[in-house]
């Protein structure tokens, strides 16, 4: 399981750029927050989230979209304990809104060990200084027909390849991957021709 540092480190870049990349975004006249903790407690349509120090009250409507592995539209799968990331917008009254919530998601890269069956074992951030909020460790990941593979397929889990995985934690050892990315020499294995700007600004062409 992910220390709690960690899970910061790793998934609120990841909701950051849902944030901002999102197209609603440009239009809400108030800036959209990324709330980050640990669920308190649920009551009703609210949800008390411990976010540092603070006790902060997330208040969820009929547009909000709760996240736990699958998208669902109300509470029922939220638990104490449960690390919280939200999408919020405060509403006239000054009150934080979920427009979205996510539940126990974790993202993180690593180079794969072993493939069995519908899992795979990968050993994280291989490259990471000791010095980072980035641990070495061994995860497993269970894949099954709803997990997406970005320009990647299954039959691409290989030994030694590097791969980038979006998932749920389930809080026991395993974390159920929604999506995948299979890496080989730094670029997606099945990503086919692609264009990059280069350092002096000129269009690069890069060949599969």
């Amino acid at each position: 399981m992910l220390t709690r540092f960690q899970f910061v480190r790793a998934s609120t870049a990841l909701v950051v750029a849902l944030v901002i990349s999102d197209s609603a975004f440009a239009q809400h006249e108030e800036p959209l927050t990324a709330i980050v903790g640990t669920v308190e407690s649920v009551s009703g349509n609210l949800i008390h989230v411990k976010s540092g120090e603070q006790l902060l009250t997330i208040h969820v409507d009929d547009h909000t979209e709760t996240w736990k592995g699958k998208m669902f539209h109300d509470l029922s799968p939220l638990q104490i304990g449960d690390d919280i990331l939200s999408r919020c917008r405060k509403d006239a009254s000054g009150k934080l809104v979920a427009e979205a919530i996510w539940i126990n998601i974790v993202n993180f890269f690593g180079v794969i060990r072993r493939v069995n069956g519908n899992t795979f074992e990968v050993f994280t951030n291989p490259n990471a200084d000791p010095h980072s909020g980035y641990t070495k460790a061994n995860k497993l990941i269970r894949f099954d027909a709803d997990t997406i593979w970005e320009s990647s397929e299954k039959e691409d889990l290989k030994v030694d390849r590097e791969v980038q995985t979006v998932g749920l934690d389930l809080r026991n050892g395993i974390v159920k991957a929604t999506r995948v990315t299979i890496y080989e020499g730094k670029r997606p294995v099945r990503l086919g021709r692609a264009k990059v700007i280069g350092p002096d600004g000129t269009i690069l062409v890069i060949e599969p």
